[in-house]
């Protein structure tokens, strides 16, 4: 990767920033995804993967332009509510992109370092390691049997 070429322009960089923190919102211990340093991270995934960079850019075009629409203002200069009306109406209008998106935050976020130390070891994704239950506790599987089956039988 070359660190002097960028993708996107601080501008942009700005505008994703919020747009991190709209999706995985800060809670009482873990920080929004908007705070974590996330350039690089989205910089060689953009990089990698042109499906990545044409939702990513695709995404801030739309939130700029559409808060210009709505609100005569840019994205970042809207307050929250309003920037979370722009985020469902495009997250609704642009279902394949924003799933692009929500995929890149989620691995983003759960992956950083500083994310891992608050979640501690082990509790990591339960596949395929799979967490450790007692023995004898079977009632823990009362509600997966009585949900039955979620695939079709062949």
């Amino acid at each position: 990767m070359d660190e002097n070429r960028l993708i996107l322009d601080l501008k942009s960089q700005v505008v994703l920033q919020g747009i991190l923190a709209l999706i995985i919102p800060a809670d009482e211990c873990l920080p929004t995804a908007g705070d974590l340093d996330s350039k690089q991270f989205i910089q060689i995934e953009m990089e990698t993967n042109s499906d990545v960079s044409r939702a990513v850019v695709i995404i801030i075009e739309l939130v700029q332009g559409r808060c210009r629409e709505e609100f005569e203002k840019e994205f970042m200069d809207c307050h929250m509510g309003q920037q979370i009306e722009i985020l469902k109406l495009i997250e609704t209008a642009h279902r394949d992109l924003f799933s692009i998106l929500i995929t890149l935050v989620y691995s983003f976020y759960y992956t950083h370092p500083k994310v891992l130390r608050i979640l501690k070891p082990g509790t990591g994704p339960p596949q395929p390691e799979g967490y450790y239950m007692e023995v004898g506790l079977i009632e823990l599987r009362k509600n997966v049997e009585d949900r039955g089956p979620l695939y079709r039988e062949y």
